[in-house]
């Protein structure tokens, strides 16, 4: 009985070995990408038992991706990136609705190394768009900015056959967002930070 889950276990790794040959090849085309959501509440409490809330918050990111390999595990193609936010902030009992809307396109640059199931990946892209920013209050604010970002990913991406793979990268990015009403003095928004995405990639 040992013998045979020995041997049953050894071909599964070695099944494992032999999809590993057929991904990221020249003249395939990737299709993929990641999605995340997130709510949140920020509230407040005291000692005396008393409690509030601050805002509740909801974000959602799209990120689709489409690309060709001109080379065996060098591919080049196209990113979207599509965010919205949106703020409910509550405030000696006035409420105040806060929300953000970007849109961004930009070309990509993605290499798959190595030939086995887990393949380092590094990925760069550039980006630029719109960002429009609304405020629902005593005063209604309607403003418009223009975004440029960049962004460096250092990850590995986990093939389950030879057409699909999970990504896990870690991200540096970079933006500058320049509001395009009455900006006389070219003033900036100057953003950078880290993190973390997951996204699948299917191969054609």
């Amino acid at each position: 009985m040992k013998s045979l889950k020995a041997i049953l276990f050894s071909i599964f790794l070695i099944s494992l070995t032999l999809i590993s040959f057929a991904q990221a090849e020249r003249h395939d085309f990737m299709v993929g990408g990641s999605m995340s959501y997130n709510s949140s509440k920020i509230s407040w409490a005291a000692d005396n038992f008393e409690h509030g809330e601050f805002s509740r918050d909801k974000s959602f990111n799209f990120n689709p991706t489409i690309g060709f390999f001109p080379v065996k595990r060098l591919g080049l193609g196209i990113n979207f990136d599509y965010s919205y936010f949106s703020s409910v902030e509550l405030e000696d009992g006035n409420d105040g609705n806060y929300n953000t809307t970007s849109y961004q396109i930009g070309p990509f640059l993605r290499c798959y190394i190595g030939s086995g199931i887990v393949k380092p990946i590094v990925h760069l892209n550039i980006n630029t768009g719109n960002i429009n920013y609304t405020e629902e209050g005593e005063d209604d604010i309607d403003e418009n900015a223009s975004i440029t970002s960049f962004t460096l990913a250092l990850g590995a991406g986990f093939f389950f056959n030879d057409h699909v793979s999970l990504d896990l990268k870690a991200n540096y990015s970079y933006s500058e967002i320049k509001p395009k009403e009455e900006n006389e003095s070219n003033f900036k928004n100057l953003n950078n930070g880290i993190g973390f995405d997951i996204g699948f990639q299917i191969f054609l």
